[in-house]
């Protein structure tokens, strides 16, 4: 699932099929391989928390992330709720 491409915004962050939340080519996580020709690496996290962590450090360096945030604060609110620990008996 895609949160945001980037014809939407600047980053493309989108549930990985290899596990966890990918900001694919994130101008973030310049590459140091030579191979790379895009220059950017990829920067996956595991939960949509911490993707919301690396989408506010983008946002301070004044990338358009409003796309990718409304998207997984929305998924977030759209979670069910956790239900609550069985009552241990006494």
């Amino acid at each position: 699932m895609s949160y945001a491409r980037f014809s939407e915004g600047d980053v493309y962050v989108y549930g990985d099929v290899r596990g966890g939340i990918s900001c694919d080519a994130c101008c973030l996580s310049p590459s140091t391989r030579p191979e790379n020709l895009i220059g950017y690496e990829r920067f996956n996290c595991a939960t949509l928390a911490e993707m919301l962590v690396h989408l506010a450090a983008h946002r301070a360096a004044g990338h358009d992330v409003d796309e990718a945030h409304d998207s997984i604060v929305a998924e977030i609110a759209a979670a069910p709720a956790c239900p609550a620990p069985p009552e241990t008996p006494t």
